[in-house]
């Protein structure tokens, strides 16, 4: 998935669009690859939409974006529409995505992502500063298992938030490079070290 400037990506007709949400939901759970762009490409704009109105940063939105679709995609074979439309289900996983982005983020910009961690603000409850450390602590160890420039694109482009373009510059890299090794870097860190009980279950 690419940023929100690419979500009206131009497809062939595949005589899926005229299917009922519910129908292509049914074949996502199938892992029919075709149901689940028809169903991308007729939501992924809203979706963005919802991610970015909750997350200050472009970034974190197309990642809130991107998980949200994963989720749907891992998830689909189990879910019972209760209207027409699939879009609410998708905007309540992408509000859940965006607080466990805020959540992170309330520590992560405040931490050193390779030497150490702070802990959260005073107004998070004695549980969430637990856990969000935990998360950052976790963090932390994976990136510094990372190359170097993995950690660089980690510390520019996840704490400081700078765009693909500004960190290329930076590191003397070509804005591809950035972008794809963030993408792993973001897809490793999921995959390690997030919880389990922080996964969505509808």
């Amino acid at each position: 998935m690419g940023n929100t400037t690419d979500l009206e990506t131009v497809a062939k007709p595949t005589g899926l669009e005229g299917l009922s949400d519910s129908a292509l939901t049914t074949r996502v759970g199938h892992r029919e690859h075709g149901a689940f762009d028809v169903l991308y490409r007729r939501y992924a704009r809203p979706v963005a939409w919802t991610a970015r109105s909750l997350l200050s940063s472009a970034i974190a939105a197309e990642d809130a974006t991107q998980s949200t679709f994963v989720v749907f995609w891992k998830k689909a074979a189990r879910i019972t529409l209760e209207g027409d439309s699939l879009l609410p289900w998708l905007i309540g996983v992408c509000r859940l995505e965006c607080r466990t982005i805020l959540a992170k983020g309330a520590v992560l910009a405040r931490a050193t992502p390779i030497d150490g961690i702070e802990l959260a603000s005073s107004e998070l409850g004695p549980e969430a500063v637990a856990e969000q450390n935990e998360w950052v602590q976790a963090a932390n160890q994976e990136v510094a298992r990372m190359s170097e420039i993995d950690q660089q694109i980690y510390r520019l482009c996840v704490l400081k938030e700078l765009s693909y373009e500004l960190a290329a510059r930076e590191l003397g890299v070509t804005h591809g490079v950035i972008r794809n090794r963030l993408s792993r870097l973001r897809a490793r860190l999921r995959r390690t070290i997030t919880p389990a009980e922080m996964e969505v279950t509808q």
